[in-house]
């Protein structure tokens, strides 16, 4: 069993090593740099704009007149003892700058994820125990169509109907960063945490169905029905603790995509989250706040995933038995 996982482990620490290395590279793939990026917006808001000479030291100071590779190196030692830089538009420390931002977008992300698989998984089987009939069929038809509109635009019907038209809920926004989330700001995280629940709702309602469909036409669910046991019990304490390793696989898959959806919703709602904070880090050529954030997410789905493979290989013995 060690060696099992420990082979994993080593798999995952592969993963992460080549996602270090593009998460580096990617960001040279935009034309222009962070010096330009300030002396363009200071040419917009009527400023004459940096010097060369100014242009030069800036480039000095922050090493992006070093070769390329130079400048990896750098980054990996940096790295080595968690040093992700200094953001070159807000003269922070990216790890810093990434805390204060992280808390509510990991609070959007859980609660729209425990809602979904709130609402999915009891659809899923439900649908599962009715297939071919009049529910499974709506259910699926609903389903279907939900999953085919995509994450910012299930956002942005919330927001005319709920915010704008209604005038329930808050446009946008939450409380400023560094002024802590209390009960008072919930009200803000009612849209956006619906729409990333929306937009997860199908593939949880997906996964529960279809892995419950494959177990309920095995023997022993037709052993159960003969003994006179109802459907609901055949369902509940038959076919979804078989069902409980396969879903618990796939819906470390769900925390994958809710970062991918979340990324449009948080720009929607104009949501202080990690997300938005990518984005202003795109748009500013904020190169090490970028990769800080991309690392952060993509170690995070790698947590994930991982640990829902331990814990599927504890829970299902058929696993251990090819050791």
């Amino acid at each position: 069993m060690k060696r099992k996982l420990l082979s994993l482990l080593m798999q995952y620490i592969l993963l992460l090593s080549v996602v270090i290395t593009v998460n580096f590279f990617i960001v040279y793939l935009v034309p222009g740099d962070a010096v330009e990026m300030m002396s363009r917006n200071l040419n917009e808001a009527g400023s004459e704009g940096l010097k060369a000479e100014t242009q030069q030291f800036l480039r000095q100071h922050f090493g992006l007149d070093q070769p390329v590779m130079t400048q990896f190196v750098s980054y990996l030692r940096a790295l080595a003892v968690g040093d992700l830089g200094n953001s070159y538009f807000y003269h922070l420390p990216v790890a810093r700058i990434i805390f204060d931002y992280a808390g509510r977008t990991l609070i959007l992300v859980t609660s729209g994820i425990f809602l979904a698989l709130l609402f999915g998984i009891p659809l899923g089987a439900f649908s599962a125990s009715r297939r071919g009939q009049r529910p499974d069929s709506l259910l699926l038809i609903s389903q279907m169509t939900l999953h085919s509109v995509p994450p910012f635009l299930v956002a942005m019907l919330l927001l005319i109907v709920f915010a704008v038209i209604l005038k329930w809920l808050p446009f946008s926004g939450s409380s400023e960063i560094g002024q802590g989330f209390g009960a008072g700001h919930l009200k803000h995280l009612i849209l956006p945490v619906t729409a990333l629940a929306l937009w997860e709702l199908s593939v949880v309602y997906y996964f529960t169905r279809n892995t419950l469909i494959d177990i309920l036409g095995e023997d022993f669910i037709l052993v159960a029905h003969a003994k006179g046991l109802s459907n609901s019990a055949v369902l509940f304490r038959h076919a979804l603790p078989v069902a409980l390793p396969t879903l618990i696989a796939r819906f470390a898959l769900i925390f994958g995509t809710a970062i991918g959806g979340v990324f449009f919703i948080e720009d929607v709602f104009n949501y202080p989250g990690v997300a938005t904070l990518a984005l202003a880090a795109f748009r500013n050529y904020d190169y090490n706040l970028l990769r800080g954030i991309l690392l952060i997410l993509t170690i995070s789905i790698l947590v994930a995933n991982f640990a829902a493979d331990v814990f599927l290989y504890w829970l299902d013995p058929r696993m251990r038995n090819f050791d």
